[in-house]
């Protein structure tokens, strides 16, 4: 049985400098998922060599790359079934949103 429904889910990816295995496992996962659900990324900077397939992209602007993490901590999401937290900074969003919505 297969359930229809699309679910809004957000994933923190933060920006690295050196593309590696690790963000191009997030783009992979969230491209696969876009197909089916409604993805939405947040990260503080898009990387060239990466591709986000069918999701929609929200950047986080912090005033400097060094206030990377307080911007991951202090960013409140509403209306999304299922947040996906990424790697240190993006894992601190965990302490704003944990108690609202379900997360991995």
């Amino acid at each position: 049985m297969e359930n229809d429904k699309k679910l809004k889910i957000a994933i923190f990816a933060p920006y690295r400098y050196v593309v590696g295995g690790g963000p191009k496992a997030v783009a992979a996962n969230a491209s696969h998922l876009a197909k089916k659900h409604n993805v939405t990324i947040f990260t503080t900077k898009l990387q060239k060599d990466i591709e986000f397939k069918n999701c929609k992209i929200e950047l986080i602007k912090p005033s400097s790359s060094f206030l990377a993490p307080i911007a991951f901590l202090f960013k409140k999401v509403n209306n999304f079934d299922l947040i996906i937290f990424g790697p240190f900074p993006g894992n601190l969003a965990f302490f704003r949103n944990y108690k609202t919505i379900s997360s991995l």
